[in-house]
């Protein structure tokens, strides 16, 4: 496996409609990137 070359341990994590704002993005774009790119970090339970 690849290592990762460009790790942000200060990182912050944003909302799919924080990250929408910030970017000019939709919602479903950003969705889309997101799970392609791997950077879903689930919180808490789904009920």
């Amino acid at each position: 496996m690849n290592e990762l070359k460009n790790r942000n341990f200060n990182g912050e994590l944003l909302t799919y409609r924080q990250t929408a704002e910030k970017s000019n993005m939709g919602i479903n774009t950003v969705m889309k990137l997101a799970k392609e790119s791997g950077a879903l970090v689930k919180i808490g339970k789904i009920f």
